[in-house]
């Protein structure tokens, strides 16, 4: 649904995540809608197995997330090569 980049925080220097919608769906309204109450809901979270959400913001008409970075390999590639999930 988005795209992800790893990025440095100015203030604070801790590793996190940027999360913001490919620019083809960040102009649908729908999904934009979405994007930012998905992004409110798991920011009400705290739990060990679920990712911290930092922050919710709009820039230059964009929304990005700012959310707990893990390292690691993405779902997608782990599926594709047949790899245990666990």
């Amino acid at each position: 649904m988005g795209i992800v980049y790893k990025a440095r925080d100015p203030v604070i220097g801790r590793i996190v995540a940027i999360k913001t919608l490919s620019t083809e769906l960040d102009l649908d309204a729908e999904v934009r809608e979405r994007f930012t109450r998905e992004a409110c809901s798991a920011g009400l979270l705290s739990h060990k197995n679920i990712i911290t959400i930092y922050d919710l913001w709009e820039e230059n008409g964009r929304a990005y997330i700012a959310m707990e970075y893990l390292d690691g390999e993405d779902l997608k590639s782990k599926i594709a090569k047949g790899d245990p999930w666990t």
